[in-house]
């Protein structure tokens, strides 16, 4: 997994809005900013996996220490409400079947979960430890 950091601003309207400055022709946008910080992470693996179908190669994230050593990013860093990072973990891995030991009352919440949303619990699960990944 890879933290790529990212500028976060709010625009006149009220929206917020967010780019990383090492990943070129990313931004995500949301309503609210539990909204954009939810989202970002589900935009990011989408551009990364244009990026890739198109050809192209994976950047690398910088520190925040460089990026504040970049003078071309000065005027981002006085204009961002927040500045965060976005976890990226790459799709695509080849599938493995594992043993996992869980308590029958949560297998059948996540199975009745899984239903209603058409998944399988196995894509439940993997969906659900993305998010965790994500947001750690």
């Amino acid at each position: 997994m890879k933290r790529y950091p990212a500028f976060v601003e709010r625009s006149a309207n009220g929206e917020w809005y967010c780019h990383a400055p090492d990943v070129p022709g990313f931004g995500a946008g949301a309503d609210s900013l539990d909204e954009l910080l939810n989202v970002a992470p589900e935009v990011l693996a989408a551009h990364m996996a244009a990026l890739l179908e198109a050809g192209g190669t994976l950047p690398e994230p910088r520190s925040f220490e460089a990026l504040r050593d970049d003078p071309e990013l000065s005027e981002d860093f006085q204009d961002a409400e927040l500045i965060t990072s976005i976890a990226w973990l790459p799709l695509g891995g080849k599938s493995m079947r594992i043993n996992i030991s869980l308590d029958s009352l949560t297998v059948s919440a996540i199975d009745e979960q899984a239903g209603r949303l058409k998944m399988s619990r196995s894509a439940f699960l993997s969906a659900a430890a993305r998010r965790m990944i994500a947001e750690s």
